[in-house]
């Protein structure tokens, strides 16, 4: 606040409004700050206004509007204070600003309703100190209200007068008026953890449940409410699961419960739950090819004197005789002994990875893992360890030796730890594998694949332009193929086995059909208008344009028995935008749109829908500050986290957009580039590729004008990053094409943060190869 006084106070000299002038007819282009800020005209009305004998009357009358308040405080008549008293607050971030230099006294307020409609208006201008003495009476007088137990006044004055919602929620909060506080929170469009809370506490559960899964913030509720009220913990919690499991993304719901596993009482009411989500996740993956978490999930959680295994046994390990088509133990052991004898094409790689994953999930304190740590983890771990240093003891990093210290120590292996601590000082890893890799030219030629997504569960599903729809293990060996044409798109649903199939129709619609791949099953979900779609889902939504409304899709009914398309929310788009990019950001749901109209031909805008339901729209301008150009000239822009900073980078070329929230004056400047634009007859279509979810993004050097058969260079960066990860050099023939970029394992939620590692991406070329990179690694794999 005193910031803002002190502009407001600048900005009305009478210097300061010359210069003001000055750069106007100098022909300076303002800053975006300065754009949102009143004209010169306004400036120089206000100045006149408080410079002049009627601007001290004014000023007159606000005095003796705060000393009547003042008096009326004083006497206890606290409802005629209310509506008469100034309100004060800071001015809606993003609204076009009001002005600042009231001509009247406001009216006194009819009644003392909250009111939250999004109206302007002109903060009151009081010299001498006497803003804040308002401002410190009004909190006098809250906290008093307070301590006498009147939360309804308490809050409107924070609410109304001092323009705090979010703190009046909260003081409705401790005087439990739940319903005044949930409307109060709707109203006021705040964050949507603090409203979910309060419907809650007012037995308003349906609506509580259908805002969380409308603004996916599970995740942000479970944490608000750990370790504070178990009851409400609790309910996040299975809302939370119950959203997870319906859309099989079963080994999320083992993750988002672990912290509650391993509470006293809790934990054993969630045991057989969970042993239910354990084997149905177990079943779902292909024998002896589970990933590390679900491995050593299933290892933990075994009842071992249940299971038919003799301890003694483990003595053999890993040649124990065991099924992997048995029970989710059985088929975990099995695995981790087709591992350990090194008869894994990435055995090497998985054995390291398998350290981190039983050091993050093991609890030997947790009840639904003491059956292992209490017997069988020195007997298993010290084999394990041994095939560690045979089959990977030359990708071995300090890090990962320590890590394998730990977890022997942990086992009660203290002496074989101590000779792991011997050899961390004489290992010496190999180096790290050679940033550029060459693409081998093919032997054999097949039809081309023109759709892929890697799954969770580390399976892939293709389909090639012959109509073949095929699955794959994580080594490229065919687990099921069917015939289906028409493919246009192929999207894993979170972190689930189950994948959207798209095929477009004759009619121009597109067919939507769900696969579960785990059961090789296909159910037909329906036909719709899907003019664009994002290429991933998060765990609750999948972001759409289906005819003219751009929203979210609900998972959890489109994978019910009965299935059904039915937007969480929706925005209506108008037929001159056309959807070039989805995105999951932290501050929303958010699509990139270009106008083909001819006012504002390739004008391109960021549109961001926020948890609380406000829709905010930003303008991308060129980068240079001489406003020349009429780009942008580049044909595929990266859309990281760099844009809620205001900048939009291009893949190739050296150009960059700015991102600015949109104003009449960059509206201008938009569609004074528009019509350049237009008239130089510029082509305005352009790709996107968004890093949510921690996303590499792909930047492919063709061959210069008149090579069209030299070399070609493809880099996969890092978010946020300029440097290659690693590079694919093709010294002939069409590039690569990039086929999907998988979220990044770590990243966890949709709010990710894009620093963490990079993703794994699947390649085709026109010979029907498949590439698996994974940059992390600098490995690729050609199927």
């Amino acid at each position: 606040m005193d910031a803002y006084l002190e502009d407001l106070q600048t900005r009305t000299r009478l210097s300061s409004i010359l210069r003001q002038v000055g750069a106007r007819l100098r022909g300076a282009m303002p800053s975006e700050q300065a754009r949102q800020e009143p004209g010169i005209l306004q400036n120089l009305a206000g100045w006149l206004r408080w410079h002049s004998p009627f601007g001290n009357s004014i000023q007159r009358q606000f005095g003796e509007r705060v000393s009547h308040v003042d008096r009326l405080i004083a006497s206890g008549n606290i409802d005629a204070a209310l509506k008469l008293a100034l309100r004060l607050g800071a001015q809606k971030a993003g609204a076009k600003p009001p002005s600042r230099f009231p001509a009247q006294l406001p009216r006194a307020r009819a009644t003392l309703d909250f009111d939250v409609a999004p109206t302007l208006h002109s903060a009151p201008i009081l010299g001498d100190g006497t803003f804040y003495h308002v401002r410190q009476r009004y909190l006098e007088l809250a906290r008093r209200l307070e301590k006498e137990g009147d939360w309804r006044r308490a809050a409107y004055i924070h609410s109304q007068l001092l323009a705090d919602n979010r703190e009046a929620v909260l003081v409705l909060e401790r005087g439990e008026q739940y319903a005044e506080a949930a409307k109060l929170a709707l109203g006021a469009r705040l964050q949507p953890a603090l409203t979910i809370r309060m419907l809650f506490k007012d037995g308003q559960r349906d609506a509580a449940l259908a805002l969380a899964r409308r603004t996916g913030c599970f995740e942000q509720l479970a944490e608000d409410s750990r370790g504070k009220d178990a009851t409400y913990h609790a309910y996040v919690v299975k809302a939370w699961t119950d959203m997870l499991v319906s859309t099989g993304q079963i080994l999320r719901a083992l993750q988002v419960t672990d912290a509650l596993a391993r509470e006293a009482g809790t934990g054993e009411a969630l045991l057989p739950v969970r042993q239910r989500w354990l084997a149905a996740a177990v079943a779902a993956e292909e024998p002896t090819e589970l990933g590390g978490e679900l491995l050593a999930r299933a290892l933990f959680a075994a009842s071992w004197r249940d299971e038919g295994i003799d301890i003694r046994m483990l003595d053999t390990f890993p040649f124990i005789p065991v099924s992997s088509d048995g029970g989710p133990f059985a088929k975990a052991l099995a695995s981790l002994q087709h591992l350990a004898r090194g008869e894994a094409e990435d055995a090497a790689e998985r054995l390291i990875a398998l350290i981190a994953d039983f050091m993050r999930i093991g609890a030997p304190d947790a009840i639904e893992q003491k059956s292992f740590w209490r017997g069988a983890a020195p007997r298993l771990i010290e084999p394990l360890a041994r095939s560690i240093f045979e089959h990977a003891s030359a990708r071995l990093k300090p890090a990962d030796l320590k890590s394998l210290q730990a977890l022997l120590r942990i086992a009660g292996l203290p002496v074989l730890a101590a000779d792991v601590m011997k050899l961390t000082k004489l290992h010496q890893a190999i180096s790290a594998p050679a940033l550029s890799w060459r693409v081998p030219p093919p032997s054999v030629i097949r039809p081309a694949i023109r759709s892929a997504c890697l799954l969770a569960t580390g399976t892939m599903l293709i389909w090639r332009e012959s109509d073949v729809l095929e699955l794959l293990d994580r080594y490229g060996a065919s687990l099921w193929r069917q015939s289906v044409s028409g493919i246009v798109g192929l999207v894993p649903i979170g972190a689930s086995p189950n994948v959207i199939l798209i095929q477009r129709q004759p009619d121009g619609s597109a067919l939507l059909t769900r696969l579960a791949s785990h059961r090789r099953t296909l159910h037909p979900i329906g036909s719709v208008a899907l003019a664009a779609h994002h290429d991933v889902t998060s765990e609750s939504q999948w972001l759409v344009q289906i005819g003219g409304e751009i929203g979210a899709i609900d998972l959890v009914k489109m994978c019910a028995p009965a299935p059904q398309i039915e937007f969480l929310w929706s925005c209506a788009l108008t037929d001159r935008l056309q959807a070039r990019g989805f995105a999951h950001q932290a501050g929303g749901c958010s699509w990139i749109t270009q106008d083909m109209s001819a006012e504002r031909f390739g004008i391109t805008e960021i549109w961001t829908f926020r948890p609380s339901g406000e829709l905010v729209a930003s303008l991308c301008l060129p980068g240079s500050s001489s406003g020349d150009e009429s780009g942008p000239h580049a044909t595929e822009w990266f859309w990281d986290s760099n844009a809620e900073r205001g900048r939009l980078g291009s893949v190739d070329s050296g150009r960059w957009m700015r991102v600015v929230p949109w104003s009449e004056d960059g509206e201008d400047q938009a569609r004074a580039l528009a019509s350049a634009r237009r008239k130089a007859g510029l082509e305005v279509r352009y790709d996107v590729q968004p890093c949510d979810f921690a996303r590499s993004f792909v930047r492919i050097a063709k061959a210069q004008p008149g090579e069209a058969d030299g070399p070609s260079q493809i880099d996969i960066l890092a978010p946020c990053s300029g440097k290659p990860l690693i590079t694919l050099v093709q010294d002939d023939g069409a590039p690569l094409t990039c086929l999907f970029r998988a979220a990044d394992s770590d990243s966890g939620s949709a709010r990710a943060n894009s620093t963490q590692r990079a993703s794994t991406l699947l390649f085709g070329d026109e010979a029907g190869r498949l590439f698996i990179v994974r940059p992390h690694e600098r490995r690729v794999s050609v199927i």
